[in-house]
């Protein structure tokens, strides 16, 4: 290719040149040459000398529309650099040759405002090598041939997801073959030859609008999780964590996006179908086949779980697998965990009616201890138990679980009243014993008609509950009454100075207790009123609402379901003042549970989990039915566990309840219970202890 006229790059312009001097002034030259003197004469000399591609690379491939190409010719005397370079280009056949009926004659332009540079941008309509040629035969320079490819084509990306394993009571039937809410997902992405690895990426959504990237790892990763790669392409593993992403919903999906580049810096953005994702985590069902709950669910601080049923006590992991049974004819009501500084773990229950005993049960599902063949016994309900823990020279332990009787007489079972300090408390050195005392010596207590416990409220869904504040012991009454009881470890006698105290609004059910200037407030609902009861033993308000059970927040504000169909959760302060409603659907029953992050959960007649915002009550999910009603029990709620009961660290949390037969878990979004609440579900802890004193940051999730 020949340049045609030139371009001012330093000297004079025109097609003969006259280097300054007399020798020269006759002397004629070509553009790309410039006359000097040389030995007593004017010799033509070479301007350039060098021509050469400098895009694109050889060898390379681009994705670039148009193509740029570019050259330098390089100066070494006085520059006229010509307007243009001519150029061509043609396609590669298959063995090496030119597609010559393909071929392109083109041109670069100089670049003013860059000594030497040209430049020009060709449309190169079809993906393959090409071959381009550049020379500037005026001047005798060749810059050869240049080799390049052109890809503009994408790469190809797809994703496979880890699949798992569910046994029957894992799978929800309304979403078979979701993910769980809180699982960590490995993903295979697999993809053409000349995907740059680098470029790869597979996001989550956020809350906020954003994307989070997951995680790289290893291949091995994947093929532990049965995903392998295939010979001759691009194989990545990564990891989703579900949880980061947001679902305000019992079931819903998860949209992952991936894209990369190939080596040619071509985008693909891959389609990735939205992975189907539900909170729940599993349902069991309790042993024999006419069993039924009896109360709501006690854990032990493995995340073990006790349920009361008509059968007896079983225990699950908290995976959902059944660890043992232990039965007896007429079942057990009531579940309660307790232990000491020096491991000793036991499973409060009443079993059976009529006779009824009180049970102390081994983690293994063993029996410890029992007080057995107590008669005229009342209904007795998961109300009935308040393990109490106190402090005795320095060691903790279990003080007391107490059942009261029909006849008003304390039975409970007691660790030794007489532990020396920081000595060590364990079930050979301090057997546990049974006693029988008398709480009174007035004779009232004796009457059959007076300060019996089984009532309306003992017999209703929802019964009524035990409080121990130290060794000071309070139940509500048949007689529609709250009373107190101050123990030494050996015996409650005579009923407390200023009690019992007339609600005269019905029975209390699932009482809480918060403090308050000058000592605490009991609270419970009657289903007709929602009544607190001062330690100073006077009523401190009775507001007319369909109120049962109640958990306090760390606000002091009381959270309490209503049996009314409409709006079944509510809130007011510590005063039953400023009341906010959140319709249901469905009879609220069971206590509500306050959890991490500022969430109430509530569980209505209709099987339905209710999830609202615990500062206003706005809802943010609500589950299907999922058990059959009317409650028998509460929610509790807890960290995300191992198999072997580690909690684990930064994972959602679970909420467990149970109805008729089955027990159900669900991933929530609360780790655990909320430890800054004064009182945050029902008989305050996972425990149910019932105890104020037992200090909820033992139940606080990593």
């Amino acid at each position: 290719a020949s340049g045609g006229g030139s371009a001012s790059g330093g000297g004079s312009g025109g097609g003969s040149v006259l280097d300054a001097g007399v020798l020269c002034q006759s002397v004629s030259c070509t553009s790309s040459a410039v006359c000097v003197e040389q030995n007593d004469a004017g010799v033509c000399l070479p301007r350039y000398g060098q021509l050469a591609w400098t895009s694109p690379d050889a060898g390379a491939t681009t994705s670039a529309a148009p193509v740029t190409f570019t050259a330098q010719l390089t100066a070494v005397r006085t520059p006229s650099y010509p307007p243009t370079l001519d150029f061509s280009y043609a396609p590669l056949l298959g063995d090496g040759g030119l597609q010559l009926d393909a071929g392109v004659a083109a041109q670069l332009s100089y670049v003013a405002a860059s000594a030497g540079l040209y430049t020009a941008g060709q449309a190169l309509p079809l993906d393959g090598t090409y071959r381009a040629f550049l020379a500037y035969p005026d001047a005798g320079l060749d810059a050869g041939q240049l080799v390049f490819s052109v890809d503009r084509t994408p790469p190809q990306l797809a994703v496979v997801f880890q699949t798992f394993t569910r046994t029957a009571g894992q799978v929800d039937p309304g979403a078979v073959g979701a993910y769980k809410r809180d699982e960590v997902v490995r993903a295979l992405v697999l993809g053409s030859a000349d995907v740059s690895p680098s470029s790869v990426s597979l996001t989550q959504p956020l809350r906020d609008g954003g994307a989070l990237a997951a995680a790289a790892l290893g291949q091995l990763a994947c093929a532990d999780a049965g995903l392998a790669c295939v010979d001759g392409g691009y194989c990545g593993c990564f990891q989703l964590d579900l949880a980061a992403s947001p679902l305000d919903a019992f079931r819903g999906s998860l949209a992952p996006a991936l894209s990369g580049q190939d080596l040619a810096g071509n985008r693909a953005d891959a389609g990735v179908a939205p992975l189907s994702v539900t909170r729940l985590r599993f349902t069991a069902s309790l042993p024999g086949t006419t069993s039924a709950v009896r109360g709501s669910i006690a854990l032990g601080p493995d995340g073990v779980l006790y349920v009361p049923h008509t059968e007896g006590v079983t225990s699950l992991s908290p995976q959902g697998s059944v660890k043992w049974s232990l039965g007896n004819d007429a079942g057990a009501f009531a579940v309660a965990f307790g232990d000491n500084d020096a491991g000793t773990q036991l499973v409060f229950a009443v079993r059976g009616y009529n006779p009824s005993a009180l049970a102390a049960i081994t983690t293994a599902g063993s029996l410890s201890a029992e007080c057995a063949g107590l008669t005229d016994v009342s209904f007795p309900s998961a109300s009935s138990l308040a393990p109490t823990v106190t402090s005795s020279g320095g060691t903790r332990l279990v003080a007391s679980t107490v059942i009261r009787n029909y006849r008003g007489y304390f039975n409970y079972l007691s660790g030794s009243p007489n532990i020396a300090a920081n000595a060590v408390v364990t079930l050979a050195s301090n057997p546990l014993a049974c006693s029988d005392n008398a709480v009174g010596s007035d004779g009232v207590l004796t009457s059959a008609s007076a300060k019996v416990t089984r009532s309306a409220r003992d017999s209703a869904d929802q019964p009524a509950t035990s409080v121990a504040l130290g060794t000071q012991f309070l139940y509500p009454t048949a007689a529609d009454e709250l009373t107190s009881y101050t123990g030494n470890g050996v015996a409650y006698t005579d009923e407390d100075n200023g009690w019992p105290v007339a609600t005269t609004a019905g029975t209390l059910g699932a009482l809480a207790a918060y403090p308050v200037s000058g000592g605490q407030r009991l609270i419970g609902g009657t289903g007709t009123n929602l009544v607190a009861v001062s330690s100073n033993h006077a009523v401190a308000f009775k507001p007319l609402v369909a109120a049962n059970g109640a958990a306090v927040g760390s606000d002091l504000s009381i959270y309490f379901g209503v049996s009314d169909a409409t709006f079944g959760l509510r809130k007011r302060d510590q005063n039953g003042l400023g009341e906010q409603q959140l319709n249901t659907g469905t009879p609220v029953r069971g206590t509500p549970a306050l959890g991490r992050g500022g969430l109430v959960y509530a569980v209505g007649d209709n099987g339905v989990l209710v999830v609202a915002q615990a500062a206003t009550l706005a809802p943010l999910w609500s589950s299907p039915a999922l058990a059959a009603g009317p409650m028998p029990g509460s929610p509790t709620l807890d960290c995300a566990r191992s198999s072997t009961g580690t909690p684990l660290a930064g994972r959602p949390g679970v909420l467990h309840f149970a109805s008729g037969r089955t027990i159900t878990s669900v991933v929530v979004d609360s780790a655990g219970v909320d430890t800054a609440a004064a009182w945050p579900k029902y008989q305050h802890d996972p425990f149910n202890s019932g105890a104020l004193d037992l200090a909820l940051s033992r139940f606080a999730c990593p």
